[in-house]
């Protein structure tokens, strides 16, 4: 099996043959991309499900001769994989080792049900925290002691006007417990 530092080096090979990669583009436009892949991936699967949507392998010339060609892959799984060679492009651009960070990224959210099943039921009598939604269920947490207003919150997210998003603030006014 390929690692995914080899599919990189693959997708560098293809781009280069085919001239996509031969101008730089900006982070932006590399994130707009991945998000055009995922956009036409959900349009897959409202089109035809999961199931692959590759036509047949025979076409007709302009003869009315019946050849056999390969087919372009269509459907959920194709643009699964067109997120992927996007995602590996962009980690070829930007220098990233996807097998590395990957490998640590993985790491760390297994170590995260450690964290929850076996240190938290050791400490969570000894702890204060400061939450606006969760102490409502936990009798550790408490609110923060400043007083920001009803829309405001640690940890808003601001626009790029400096504004909070308001979604946030809604989402944490409407936060029903489970």
């Amino acid at each position: 099996m390929k690692t995914l530092k080899e599919m990189q080096a693959e997708v560098l090979s293809v781009n280069t043959n085919n001239g996509w990669f031969e101008s730089d583009r900006t982070v932006g436009d590399d994130v707009a991309l991945l998000h055009s892949e995922v956009s036409e991936m959900f349009e897959a699967f409202r089109d035809g499900g999961l199931a692959d949507q590759t036509g047949g392998r025979f076409q007709m010339d302009e003869y009315g001769e019946e050849f056999e060609t390969t087919p372009k892959p269509e459907g959920f799984g194709s643009e699964v994989a067109d997120v992927l060679i996007r995602l590996l492009d962009t980690c070829e651009r930007r220098g990233i080792d996807l097998d590395f960070e990957y490998d640590r990224k993985i790491t760390y959210n297994s170590d995260q049900i450690f964290l929850r099943d076996f240190v938290w039921p050791l400490i969570e009598k000894d702890v204060l925290i400061h939450d606006l939604c969760h102490h409502r269920l936990r009798q550790v947490a408490v609110s923060f002691p400043s007083k920001f207003g009803d829309d405001r919150f640690v940890g808003e997210v601001f626009d790029a006007q400096d504004r909070p998003r308001s979604f946030d603030a809604d989402m944490r006014i409407n936060f029903q417990e489970p």
